[in-house]
């Protein structure tokens, strides 16, 4: 009696895992076009230019300078005013991340052996939420992430970067044979 409630466990399971993988092939069409539109537009990237005001705006130095020439009523909203930019700083960095990292999930549809593994993606996503939340936490209760900013920052930049190279050689491989096909 056991054996046959476990097969009949073991056959619903692979039962759901075939719809699975047959609806991820359908997706696949879709996730292919929809990576083709995401493509057409430059990579997230919109946060680079406030980076410097950031890092000035949490460091130890413009605290002091701050308190050697401000009164500690004003120093106080400008404080309030430079960590409320900076929250709103790294919550538009997540929002590059999430786009980002969209992107390299939709490439792994398409094309699964171009970009990264899974468990590269999910480890770099673990990592990434980690650190933020770690600076969203020391910005939120008044101390300067200046270096886990910079690591944050260099990570988004880093992933940037490998998905741009991987749509791009998603992009030629998928013209390749089409210019094939139209010599031969």
């Amino acid at each position: 009696m056991i054996s046959v409630i476990l097969f009949s466990v073991a056959a619903v399971v692979l039962f759901f895992l075939l719809i699975f993988s047959t609806h991820k092939l359908r997706l696949q069409g879709s996730a292919e076009q929809l990576l083709r539109e995401l493509c057409r537009a430059p990579l997230p990237a919109r946060n680079h230019h406030d980076f410097p005001l950031v890092l000035q705006a949490v460091s130890d130095e413009d605290g002091k300078f701050l308190k050697a020439r401000v009164s500690a009523n004003l120093r106080g909203r400008a404080i309030r005013a430079r960590r409320a930019f900076a929250l709103e700083y790294i919550h538009r960095l997540r929002e590059d991340y999430h786009a980002l990292h969209r992107i390299a999930r939709l490439l792994a549809i398409v094309a699964p052996r171009g970009g990264t593994s899974e468990f590269e993606r999910m480890k770099f996503a673990l990592t990434f939420e980690c650190l933020w939340t770690l600076v969203w936490l020391k910005i939120r209760f008044g101390a300067q992430p200046v270096r886990q900013m910079r690591v944050l920052a260099d990570q988004l930049g880093a992933l940037a970067s490998t998905l741009d190279s991987a749509v791009a050689s998603w992009q030629e491989a998928s013209i390749a044979p089409k210019s094939s096909a139209l010599s031969a």
